[in-house]
């Protein structure tokens, strides 16, 4: 986490977790078409001001379909996190997906 704001990471990690599913499901429709998607996924995206993402991107995909990666961002595109203290941050977050986990 980085930017001129600051952000509690456990606050983070709460979003993830309540909104996971959405992030699985993702990959879980891509799966049906591929057994073998698996990897790590990196996204980076900046909260802003008001908690909600201004913007979002793929860094680094090692699943093995761009739609994976496409699905994701526009799911975190959609959420709102707490309001970050004194202006925006940015994350790095590593989502990994394997087939049964």
């Amino acid at each position: 986490v980085v930017g001129s704001g600051v952000i509690d990471k456990s606050a983070l990690s709460r979003v993830f977790r309540a909104r996971g599913g959405a992030l699985r499901s993702c990959y879980e429709r891509q799966l049906k078409k591929n057994p073998k998607l698996g990897g790590k996924l990196i996204v980076q995206f900046k909260i802003g001001a008001a908690g909600r993402v201004t913007a979002a991107r793929v860094a680094k995909d090692s699943v093995g379909s761009s739609a994976v990666g496409q699905c994701v961002i526009s799911r975190i595109k959609s959420w709102k996190f707490p309001k970050p203290e004194g202006g925006s941050v940015s994350v790095s977050k590593a989502i990994l997906f394997a087939p049964g986990s």
